[in-house]
């Protein structure tokens, strides 16, 4: 398949990922729960630290403090990633659901996160021992080490795209798990690549009005303005979270299946997935 033709077929998907949230608006509370759970559990844990540490947190940076200080980012790693991809697969099991013609409810989801924990935190804390690791590199090499690390970074982030479905259907270890993440990042790319560049200019664009728009409004009133722009920030990018993890669930779901592009972006798709199950 010619790079057009890959283009084409994200693009198409991407499509039916803005129809899934149009069709389950309901969906854009998973990323909502996530940022503040993520940010109440992380506050507290560095209130502790900071508790501990008389907060005087500039001690977490002298050198005979290298051992706590990265403690507290692997932690801090394990329990973003852990937040995070509970709330994900709790979002693309609904998608799932939704594809299958089944009922869509939060409760399922968070039910069916819950029962694959033990993946989650598996897999968290083996991409937090990567993320610890490129970070100890970081800090102790000249910039030409800085510039590979942050190579490797990138090429990390690709490895992983579709890790998150993998860990959420299929009982494999962090280590299979990233492998076949990889072969499946082999067979859609350019789809893949799609859907990040159109749902990051959409993104843009979105920002763009919304900043406008409250500027508009703070030389109205201040208060008014700040409060329209906070919320348009979170509203902005929960949605684009999830339209991500609707177009990564929705290849996933592709591939697994073996169903072609054309008829999976149709409207009767979820007829479609039936009879692929059958």
């Amino acid at each position: 398949m010619g790079f057009i033709e890959k283009v084409k077929n994200g693009w198409k998907i991407c499509e039916l990922s803005l129809k899934v949230l149009q069709s389950n608006k309901k969906l854009i509370i998973f990323p909502i729960i996530s940022g503040i759970a993520l940010f109440v559990i992380l506050t507290s844990f560095f209130i502790g630290i900071g508790a501990a540490l008389g907060w005087h947190f500039e001690q977490l940076n002298q050198s005979d403090n290298n051992v706590m200080r990265y403690l507290v980012t692997f932690v801090v790693y394990l329990v973003s990633y852990t937040v995070v991809i509970f709330f994900n697969i709790a979002l693309m099991h609904c998608v799932k659901l939704y594809f299958q013609g089944k009922e869509v409810s939060l409760s399922i989801g968070f039910k069916y996160s819950v029962s694959r924990l033990a993946y989650i935190i598996s897999w968290s804390a083996f991409a937090a021992t990567v993320g610890l690791i490129l970070k100890i590199i970081q800090d102790n090499v000249g910039k030409l080490g800085k510039i590979l690390v942050g190579l490797l970074g990138i090429a990390w982030g690709i490895s992983t795209f579709f890790v998150v479905p993998i860990v959420a259907y299929e009982d494999k270890s962090p280590w299979n798990a990233l492998k076949e993440s990889v072969e499946m990042m082999k067979k859609v790319w350019g789809e893949s690549l799609t859907a990040g560049f159109s749902f990051g200019i959409l993104q843009f664009c979105a920002l763009i009005v919304m900043a406008v728009f409250s500027v508009a409004l703070i030389l109205v009133n201040v208060y008014v303005g700040i409060a329209v722009f906070v919320l348009g920030l979170v509203l902005i990018f929960s949605v684009f979270s999830s339209l991500n993890s609707i177009f990564i669930s929705a290849i996933y779901i592709k591939v697994s299946t073996d169903i072609d592009v054309k008829e999976f972006a149709g409207t009767d798709v979820q007829e479609l997935f039936v009879q692929k199950q059958k």
